[in-house]
């Protein structure tokens, strides 16, 4: 079992040389709760806060603490939830000077060092009170897992499961390895060199790259004139460390964007408001059906960067080329229109509305008026209603001439 979080406390020593010493550097990324894999705060009285929320091993076994506090003290602190474990310890100039840490199977805590008289007396006093219960049976435990969490909170001004005000802190900063910094700076640009070479753009790319989860989206011709196909790429901040990519494709037409937004709202589908309207269909790299599970790749080294390109590369040459290629005619566009969501199994009539708009769009009006003459014929509607997709009908007619003709026949 691993514990659920630790910190740690400088004293007298510059957030720089702190950083330094834990690799680190800050990441621009401010929250309201410490978050994976460390953030910082500082106190007003320049003490400097780094917490690490999740870890699987206690503090003096994840930290090298005499070098950390070799010009400073450290206090250290830690605790697994679930098991009722807690520890604090002290550090001063690269010697242990006292720490204490609650009983696993012993009746009473471990205590190491020169601990404070009144520490020491906190922690007789939990025993005789507990043993003072009327109720009190010697084979009963302790709690001394909150008396040391309170101990390490009035030591340090911080418990797990904190926020920044609570703790009286203006926010943390999410801290990143040097490395993590390296790759996030680096990545991006020898990705859009490799997709250049495939003939895609960076198009969008991300307004605010402190961000701890930012996307990039690359353009190119579509498989068919009038479209545009996008190669999506996610980067973010892997929970155990790490810059994690992940990515998807689409096709989306600009004709049918226009076009949809300018009808009435009665013959748009549920959903309208937020959904691209040019947008005719989406895919993830991975095409798993369960996307809790989808493949992405962990950069941790410099060396990973190259690696990470080919990853994306791997997907865009091979499974999502032939994503593409099956939607590179009209007749295979509208097959593919008919088809349900393939993991949720629902329809997507903002979609199919995008798919319709960018066949009369382009003349393909023969198509478009055989898609809607299916979908009214259906049984059932998704986020979609009989009434809102005969709006949509009529706005096209009345827009298109040569549509209302093909609907007649």
């Amino acid at each position: 079992m691993g514990f659920t979080s630790n910190w740690l406390l400088f004293r007298g020593s510059t957030p720089e040389a702190v950083y330094h010493a834990l690799n680190v550097q800050p990441s621009g990324i401010r929250t309201d709760w410490p978050q994976e894999p460390l953030a910082a705060a500082m106190f007003t009285d320049g003490s400097l806060l780094v917490v690490e929320s999740s870890s699987e091993e206690s503090p003096e076994g994840t930290w090298d603490l005499a070098m950390l506090s070799g010009d400073c003290e450290v206090i250290a602190a830690g605790e697994i939830d679930g098991a009722g474990h807690s520890e604090v310890a002290v550090w001063r100039y690269g010697r242990k000077v006292w720490s204490v840490t609650s009983p696993y199977e012993e009746d009473s805590p471990t205590l190491v060092g020169d601990v404070p008289a009144d520490v020491v007396a906190g922690l007789q006093y939990v025993r005789t009170q507990a043993m003072a219960d009327e109720d009190w049976d010697p084979d009963d435990t302790i709690d001394y897992f909150n008396p040391i969490l309170n101990l390490a909170e009035h030591l340090t001004g911080y418990v797990c499961g904190n926020g920044a005000q609570s703790s009286g802190l203006e926010h943390f900063e999410i801290l990143e390895s040097t490395g993590e910094a390296h790759i996030a700076a680096t990545f991006p640009a020898a990705l859009t060199e490799a997709l250049a070479t495939r003939g895609f753009r960076l198009e969008y790319p991300a307004e605010d790259r402190k961000k701890s989860y930012i996307v990039d989206v690359y353009a190119a011709d579509g498989p068919l004139t009038g479209l545009t196909a996008a190669v999506e790429i996610t980067l973010k901040r892997g929970r155990y460390g790490g810059v994690v990519v992940g990515g998807g494709v689409s096709i989306r037409s600009a004709a049918a964007a226009e076009l949809n937004a300018g009808l009435p709202e009665e013959a748009l589908a549920d959903g309208w408001e937020s959904a691209d309207r040019g947008q005719i269909e989406t895919s993830p790299f991975d095409r798993s059906p369960h996307p809790a599970y989808w493949d992405t790749f962990c950069m941790r080294e410099a060396d990973d960067i190259e690696r990470g390109v080919q990853w994306v590369l791997k997907y865009l040459d091979g499974p999502m080329a032939v994503w593409f290629a099956e939607r590179d005619s009209v007749g295979k566009l509208a097959v593919h229109a008919k088809q349900p969501h393939w993991i949720s199994k629902r329809f997507h009539p903002v979609k199919f509305r995008a798919t319709v708009a960018f066949f009369a769009a382009h003349g393909h009006f023969k198509q478009a008026a055989e898609l809607v003459g299916w979908y009214l014929e259906r049984d059932g509607y998704d986020s979609d209603s009989f009434e809102r997709a005969t709006a949509f009908d009529a706005a096209m007619r009345e827009r298109f001439p040569e549509y209302a003709a093909e609907r007649r026949d």
